[in-house]
């Protein structure tokens, strides 16, 4: 593989990158222990608006959108009360739950007041993921992820129905071996009649595209190692296309993937590249062995750890199939460089694996 180190500007990986990014950070609020997260499985994927980020937003504009942003009321002094006690009191009684299941609903709920088109569509000249998270006084859900175990099946059975896909599954290839991360694919968001509020200061109906679909396939959380030759290899998928070999994206990254990646589990486990849990099933003789060893003995029954996390380019590839435009950034600008102890810093609370 060739270092990128030494040259970032010319990366294909780097380029590549640059023209998927979208204006967002992501993160997503769900349980943490076991047996909570057996029980509710779910995740609330949540995207903040990188406002700083100068390739997409110049000075003025800036400014003009944290004061948008800091002048909204989003929810409402009782949900938040509610909210408070609910953290304090670890739960609250059946009336209050019911109550903040229903401010926390209606929060999210589609607003029906109009829109200033003006900023709307300013906004979303540069990223319609701008506009979406920023160009209105509410916030509401944009898509749902349901997990599926054949995302390849789903993908074909859903365009037998005649639903718009994306042009391809996002992630890492489908290939004879463990599926490893995560594979994403969604249909195209829609046009729906949304109210305006236009330059002139007339009402009227307009067109937005909001929400879609989004379904997902997860495989195996990987290592510090595993993520490092993950990451080789989409640099190496990279540059096959940009030197022209031929075959797609899927087919290119399918060559790579049987070229580093073990073909078993027991494979990952022996390099080292992806994590798993461990169960005592049976009784072995006396005598030293390892893990492997155990395993083989049926004394022990290894269980891979389903990856919880998102793939940031996965990410940007969904919301970039997903908009009308490509938008506008200038790549020449650095980035604004968001990592978990500033993401900490912004939402007010503390995230797991922070040192």
């Amino acid at each position: 593989m060739t270092s990128y180190r030494g040259q970032p500007g010319r990366s294909p990986l780097r380029e590549n990158l640059a023209k998927s990014s979208v204006p967002v950070v992501s993160t997503a609020f769900r349980p943490i222990d076991k047996g909570e997260l057996a029980k509710n499985p779910f995740r609330v994927f949540t995207s903040m608006l990188a406002t700083d980020d100068p390739r997409f937003f110049p000075p003025d504009l800036q400014r003009r959108l944290k004061q948008f942003i800091g002048e909204r009321t989003i929810f409402s002094e009782e949900l938040l009360e509610l909210a408070d006690r609910a953290a304090a009191e670890s739960g609250l009684e059946a009336s209050a739950a019911d109550q903040l299941i229903d401010l926390a609903t209606k929060a999210f709920e589609l607003n029906p007041d109009p829109i200033d088109e003006q900023w709307c569509f300013e906004l979303e000249a540069i990223s319609a993921v701008a506009s979406d998270i920023g160009g209105v006084r509410y916030t509401h859900i944009n898509h749902l992820t349901p997990r599926v175990l054949d995302i390849d099946a789903l993908y074909r059975k859903m365009e037998d129905r005649g639903i718009t896909m994306i042009d391809e599954i996002q992630g890492p290839p489908d290939w004879d071996g463990p599926d490893i991360l995560l594979r994403q694919t969604s249909f195209r968001a829609l046009d729906e009649p949304r109210t305006f509020r236009f330059s002139d200061g007339s009402i009227g109906e307009g067109p937005l595209r909001v929400r879609f679909g989004e379904v997902e396939q997860r495989g195996i959380a990987l290592t510090p190692a595993g993520r490092e030759l993950f990451d080789r290899m989409n640099g190496e998928v990279d540059e096959h296309l940009a030197s022209g070999t031929p075959g797609t994206r899927v087919e290119l990254a399918r060559g790579v993937w049987e070229k580093h990646l073990p073909r078993t589990e027991k494979g990952l486990r022996g390099q080292g590249l992806a994590y798993f849990t461990y169960e005592v099933v049976g009784q072995a003789e006396p005598g030293d062995y390892t893990a492997e060893e155990l395993i083989d003995a049926g004394a022990l029954r290894p269980e891979p750890i389903v990856y919880e996390d998102f793939l940031p380019r996965s990410a940007a590839g969904i919301f970039q199939s997903n908009l009308k435009e490509e938008g506008t950034r200038d790549n020449e600008q650095e980035g604004t460089s968001y990592d978990l102890h500033s993401l900490a810093e912004i939402i007010g609370r503390d995230i797991i694996g922070v040192p």
